[in-house]
């Protein structure tokens, strides 16, 4: 009777009627105060406590589950009203005097099976614990050895059922009911008590260990409290953080990728689980105060200190190691981040988007993971085959190619005295798995897009090498070492050696119904050879003196799109580059006694100027001037 006139006062029907109803409630818990002599030692309802506590001592179950539900709804009726709170007050006070308190430890260590007597006892906590914006949790914490003793509160956490979301909202599993009393806590303690319960790494890894049977409402839950509560905390200590989560609790955490979402079960405004658990994890991968990954330095191995380092060890550092040895190398260096390592091991970065952006991100955070996962993974073939596996991992190296270069490498200050190993910069330029056959493959084969993946992906390794041959080189400067240039040479040498043949990207320039696009990108491949690796683009004689005709002839033409004469001017910049860098390159030289020379040539075509303006080659017109006034040549360009 009492359960029913409170739950019509928490969801009326009759808005006019709750203030009687009020009023009612109010004029009888004033009658069930206790008389006594000392202001302190007043109590609320007595009567209800000492039915509670005759119930329990019998074992009467039926009235164990009423009262202490009766009382969790008190609470929340306390909470309505700003009128109540002096009542809750002296209510919290009542349940938490010792003769009391101790029946929660009966209540919530009942058998597994007496859902009915557990369930109620945590809603009362939690409703107790979270009154008044936590007013009264430091007291409940003060009585934990009653109502959060870890082992009782471990199980019932483990206590889940298979049921619809739907179902879970109406009548929660005790699971749910466990999790939300924990969380209740980690919620409105202080980072003492907080730390404390963290502590407790069999009771907080049990909240991920059955999460994926979850309801997508506390998916939620669990994920921004610990979130907002206890990694975004700065008051709880790292070491305390790094306690939560291992390796299969990140892994729980994944398995939310994969979550199924009930139709109308997600509430208004929340995400997905899986995008919950994809923006926790980045959270928590990609940061050193969150306690899963450690501080690292880059490219450099982890067993060397920052700012210090034995000189004799240099050999064994690596710029003497040969680069055959790489396997042998990354196998015998160890991660700092060996949680992390497995973790992203398991992932599908080729599948699945979420995966991919996750690993992206924590190589990233964690370069030292970039080539201890390509020399680790080898269960994937890069051979060409025009999947969608095949172009989710070409989207995957693409994308942890491009990854910037850590400045300094990795190190906090300044350079150090040493230039990171050779085989960990290499893997962050070209990963294992490109080599010259497979990408030699790519290029010659017959589907435009397998083609056009593999020009990308040579694109942005040449450019990373450029950025990672320019940091060597600000190296060297600084450090005035001759490993720095050493370095350079050896990385140079083995890119090259990693890379297709220029002949490669000649031949795919000429195949016949080339587009635009594809050809300014082959072109711009062309052009990073010369300007990268030199020593490679020159070993083949190849005369630019021809194509950068067709591409002065071909960006004179009109086109149906803007777009498309971009693209031209952007491919007659790479030519023009090319031209510059190649010393076989004469631009007064006659192909034959009846053609004309190739200043000649320039000097007829209407646009020539403005597109050298567009090229943004200044260069290039110099040194026509130059061979124009060493020919004694007739023309003017300005």
């Amino acid at each position: 009777m009492f359960k029913r006139f409170l739950d019509s006062i928490l969801y009326p029907t009759d808005e006019h009627d709750v203030p009687r109803k009020r009023a009612i409630l109010r004029e009888y818990l004033d009658t069930q105060k206790g008389r006594e002599r000392d202001e302190k030692d007043k109590s609320l309802l007595q009567n209800l406590t000492q039915g509670w506590d005759h119930a329990v001592e019998t074992n009467y179950s039926a009235i164990v589950s009423q009262v202490t539900a009766v009382l969790a709804l008190l609470f929340k009726v306390f909470a309505s009203h700003a009128d109540f709170l002096d009542y809750g007050t002296l209510l919290a006070k009542t349940l938490l005097q010792p003769h009391i308190a101790r029946r929660f430890v009966r209540s919530t260590s009942a058998a597994s099976k007496e859902e009915n007597v557990i369930a109620p006892a945590l809603r009362l906590l939690t409703e107790l614990t979270r009154f008044n914006e936590g007013a009264h949790a430091r007291a409940v914490y003060a009585k934990r050895d009653f109502t959060l003793e870890p082992k009782i509160l471990g199980r019932n956490i483990n206590l889940g059922r298979e049921q619809s979301a739907a179902d879970h909202v109406k009548k929660p599993s005790i699971r749910t009911t466990a999790i939300r009393y924990l969380l209740t806590h980690l919620r409105y303690q202080d980072e003492r008590a907080k730390s404390e319960i963290l502590s407790n790494t069999n009771v907080v890894r049990t909240v991920f260990d059955h999460i994926r049977t979850d309801p997508p409402f506390l998916i939620f839950e669990i994920l921004d409290v610990f979130k907002s509560h206890v990694f975004q905390d700065k008051a709880i200590a790292r070491h305390t953080k790094s306690r939560i989560l291992n390796g299969k609790a990140l892994s729980r955490i994944a398995s939310l990728y994969s979550y199924e979402v009930e139709e109308g079960s997600l509430a208004e405004g929340h995400k997905a689980p899986e995008q919950l658990a994809h923006d926790f994890l980045r959270l928590v991968c990609t940061d050193p105060a969150y306690g899963v990954m450690l501080p690292t330095q880059g490219f450099y191995p982890s067993t060397f200190d920052d700012e210090e380092g034995d000189q004799d060890d240099v050999a064994d550092y690596g710029n003497d190691l040969g680069l055959e040895s790489l396997d042998s190398y990354i196998k015998t260096t160890k991660v700092r981040n060996i949680i992390l390592s497995e973790f992203i091991q398991n992932q599908r970065p080729y599948a699945n988007t979420l995966h991919q952006e996750l690993v992206v991100d924590i190589f990233k955070a964690c370069p030292e993971l970039i080539a201890d996962y390509f020399v680790k993974r080898r269960d994937f073939s890069y051979d060409p085959k025009l999947t969608s596996t095949w172009i989710g991992y070409s989207a995957f190296l693409y994308q942890t190619i491009q990854l910037s270069v850590p400045k300094y490498f990795g190190a906090k200050k300044n350079y150090r005295d040493h230039p990171p190993p050779v085989p960990i910069l290499i893997n962050s330029i070209l990963p294992q798995p490109l080599n010259q056959q497979v990408l030699t493959k790519c290029l010659n084969h017959s589907s435009d897009l397998i083609q056009l993946f593999a020009i990308r992906v040579l694109i942005v390794a040449l450019q990373k090498l450029r950025s990672v041959l320019q940091e060597l080189s600000n190296g060297s400067t600084a450090r005035s070492s001759k490993q720095w240039d050493q370095a350079a040479k050896r990385l140079i040498s083995e890119v090259s050696r990693r890379c297709p043949p220029i002949r490669t990207v000649f031949l795919a320039l000429k195949k016949p119904g080339l587009k635009d696009m594809k050809r300014e990108s082959i072109t711009r491949l062309l052009r990073l050879y010369y300007e990268v690796t030199p020593q490679v683009a020159l070993q083949e004689k190849f005369d630019v003196s021809l194509p950068l005709c067709n591409a002065l002839v071909e960006a004179e033409k009109p086109t149906s799109s803007p777009e498309d004469n971009v693209f031209r001017i952007m491919e007659l910049e790479h030519w023009i580059q090319m031209a510059r860098l190649s010393p076989a390159m004469r631009w007064w030289q006659k192909q034959s006694e009846s053609s004309p020379t190739l200043l000649d040539f320039v000097a007829n075509l209407r646009r020539i100027p403005p597109i050298l303006a567009v090229c943004n080659a200044p260069k290039v017109v110099s040194d026509v001037k130059r061979e124009r006034a060493i020919c004694r040549h007739p023309i003017s360009i300005e």
